[in-house]
């Protein structure tokens, strides 16, 4: 029969959760989401295996380089709230679109762009970078500013 060997099909092969066989590709990228096998568990608090989406290491890199680009370090002449003003928009909608699945995959990106918050926080305050009480306090000030980062989803020093 032509056609009809595994390797030669370009979509990729979704286990069952009872099946022990290992397949070459288990996973795909679409829309910015990466569909794979993921623990889930039922309403009954069962675990099972789900193929569900959550967002793509291409995604989450993508916006880290996004992140980088805005170029915070160059910005001392801004306030917070500026920074917030600029950038809160954006943040709001990557946390909306990539959170809507498996949310715990966007938490390094959020911790990224709260430590490069910090940062920009500590050099504009010229405090030292290894006191953890201010970082806490910076930390809690850019809290109730930056959209996604006032949800709980921040780092702990």
């Amino acid at each position: 029969m032509a056609g009809s060997d595994p390797s030669s099909s370009i979509y990729p092969t979704v286990r069952i959760s009872g099946a022990t066989s290992n397949y070459a590709e288990t996973s795909f990228d679409f829309l910015g989401y990466t569909f794979r096998p993921r623990l889930s568990k039922n309403r009954w608090g069962k675990t099972f295996v789900n193929f569900s989406p959550a967002m793509s290491a291409k995604a989450g890199k993508a916006i880290r380089q996004e992140v980088r680009s805005w170029n915070l370090q160059n910005r001392s002449d801004k306030s917070l709230f500026d920074l917030a003003h600029m950038f809160n928009a954006q943040i709001r909608g990557w946390v909306n679109y990539y959170g809507a699945f498996y949310k715990s995959a966007l938490y390094p990106t959020l911790r990224q762009i709260d430590r490069k918050l910090v940062l920009w926080l500590t050099r504009c305050e010229r405090l030292s970078k290894t006191g953890t009480k201010r970082r806490r306090s910076l930390k809690m000030r850019s809290n109730s500013c930056i959209a996604g980062l006032s949800r709980g989803l921040l780092i702990r020093y």
